[in-house]
């Protein structure tokens, strides 16, 4: 044997090298087996993510038709909007509306300015041809008149406060304050309306109160809707608005003028007419002719006394309920809050609020 390896060391070099090159070959290709198991699986998988991906494309192949169509709805509720903010804008109408940012007054100051008040409106009602109810002290209502003085008080909504005045906080005190000017505003309205052939009779004026304390001390100026069919602009989400209810007593044209005279934020929410209790009926044509209709009696006729009742008086009582709007909030804020919440481009909701005319809010 070490002889046959002396004789053949070539040989046996030659094979141990090959056995050592097989090994190593047949180690570095088990690894590579391996790897190309795992390449294999790799590939495999990305074939199935690339069908997906193929798929989802053919399924979100409308998606650019319909973010147009989106982006074009969104133009067409940004009009929208435009238009529902500037029909709000006029109705709250800022530069004529006394609850925008009111003159801060002290309960003592309200006080002075309402004892004022009944003054000035009596001496526009008496200059315009404007009476009121006979018995409206006693009954509390907005205007009063006594029989033996020419001196006529007004209640002015407020006739619990004629002569006595609560402990109002300054924030309520500034509210009926403003109470008091919206009505001297229709009764300055209703004097624009009258001359000497046309006299307005005032009933009542009935408020909804401005707060807890004047709730529980405004006594029969309290306007009541228990059980009433009307619908209020201020049952709307983000409208605010304050109710006042005039009955009075006049011709159907002061009523057309006086209503054409009522602007925003002045709303008439309704009108109820009847005629008047007093109406009175004469009767001019007397001594009218009776015909005897019988063909077998004689032609004679006889003269007869029949009133035909002719209207002589055209008053109405009619009853409106107004609505001074005072504060809309149309919701935007939150909207633009839940929008930004989102994954969404901040680009479109800048054009959203650019074409609405709120460019204010962008953030």
């Amino acid at each position: 044997m070490k002889s046959f390896l002396k004789e053949n060391t070539v040989f046996c070099i030659v094979v141990i090298l090959s056995l050592i090159t097989f090994s190593t070959l047949f180690y570095f290709s088990f690894l590579k087996s391996s790897e190309n198991e795992i390449l294999t699986s790799k590939i495999t998988d990305n074939q199935r993510e690339a069908d997906s991906v193929i798929n989802s494309i053919e399924d979100l192949q409308f998606v650019k038709s319909d973010f147009e169509q989106a982006k074009s709805d969104m133009k067409f509720l940004a009009q929208r909007q435009k238009r529902t903010k500037q029909y709000f804008n006029s109705l709250v109408n800022v530069d004529n509306n006394l609850f925008v940012n009111p003159r801060s007054n002290t309960s003592t100051s309200v006080n002075a300015k309402i004892t004022r008040l009944f003054s000035q409106l009596s001496n526009v009602c008496e200059q315009n041809n404007i009476s009121v109810q006979s018995n409206s002290v006693s009954s509390n209502s907005f205007l009063s008149s006594e029989s033996d003085s020419t001196e006529k008080e007004f209640g002015f909504g407020l006739s619990s406060y004629m002569g006595v005045w609560p402990s109002f906080s300054d924030v309520e005190a500034t509210v009926v304050g403003v109470h008091a000017e919206i009505i001297k505003l229709v009764i300055e309205n209703m004097a624009s309306c009258t001359d000497k052939n046309s006299s307005i009779e005032i009933l009542h004026v009935k408020r909804q109160p401005a707060g807890e304390i004047d709730g529980t001390k405004i006594g029969s100026d309290l306007l009541t809707l228990d059980g009433s069919n009307l619908q209020f602009l201020n049952s709307l989400e983000g409208l605010d608005s304050y109710l006042f209810e005039f009955k009075l007593k006049l011709k159907s044209k002061t009523l057309r003028n006086f209503l054409n005279s009522c602007k925003p934020p002045l709303i008439i929410n309704s009108i109820s007419v009847k005629p008047a209790d007093d109406i009175s009926l004469n009767s001019p044509i007397q001594g009218t002719t009776q015909f005897d209709l019988n063909p077998f009696a004689s032609p004679a006729t006889t003269n007869v006394q029949e009133q035909l009742p002719i209207v002589s008086v055209v008053d109405s009582e009619v009853t409106i309920l107004f609505e001074y709007i005072i504060s809309v909030d149309s919701g935007l804020h939150s909207i633009i809050d839940n929008f930004s919440g989102i994954n969404s481009s901040p680009a479109f909701l800048d054009e959203f609020l650019t074409i609405s005319g709120n460019q204010s809010l962008k953030k």
